[in-house]
């Protein structure tokens, strides 16, 4: 958990801050993806991962669409 990217570090900067979670993020043409550990409000330590293939939009909209699933589980 704590070699992963962070909301503050590598992959993740300036993504999901204010949340508790460590992951990893991949993409591929028409495919993005973000997996991890996620601390939630209640301090369950949950193992989520989140995969959009052929998302109708942009590949920056896909990444806040992932993002938001993260923010409705936590």
């Amino acid at each position: 958990r704590d070699a992963m990217a962070s909301p503050t570090k590598g992959t993740l900067k300036g993504r999901l801050v204010g949340t508790d979670f460590r992951g990893k993020t991949g993409s591929l043409d028409l495919v993005v993806g973000l997996s991890g550990y996620l601390r939630t409000k209640k301090g369950e330590e949950l193992c989520v991962s989140v995969l959009l293939n052929h998302f109708p939009g942009t590949a920056s909209e896909a990444r806040a669409a992932a993002d938001d699933v993260i923010r409705a589980i936590e």
